[in-house]
């Protein structure tokens, strides 16, 4: 079986290139079926590149999809179990609001 043991520091900016550590994850791309995270797969992953043969993969992913995500590898029609290292990403946060054109604000108990 393939397996997820780790997973290398991820930037919560998001865009961030993750390497994926495991075993049997086949000799070359040609093998490797799909990256995905999210639940039931809803994000993947893309750019991936083998960085060892059979132990290490290299892969993009994608910016601002939330947290707690498990990854699972499919390497010649057999997928991983999901990995118990979670990507998480940094949450929104609002630094300024401002009135779009002719949209007042109201004020504090005013109209």
């Amino acid at each position: 079986p393939i397996s997820i043991p780790s997973l290398s520091d991820l930037s919560t900016a998001g865009g961030s290139t993750i390497e994926i550590v495991g075993n049997n994850f086949g000799p070359d791309l040609s093998t490797l079926d799909s990256v995905e995270y999210g639940s039931g797969g809803l994000y993947a992953a893309t750019g991936c590149s083998f960085t060892s043969g059979h132990t290490r993969v290299q892969c993009n992913l994608a910016s601002g999809v939330g947290r707690d995500h498990a990854l699972v590898i499919t390497v010649g029609g057999q997928a991983s179990d999901p990995s118990t290292d979670l990507i998480s990403y940094a949450p929104p946060s609002i630094t300024e609001v401002v009135p779009g054109a002719n949209v007042p604000l109201p004020t504090v108990g005013g109209t």
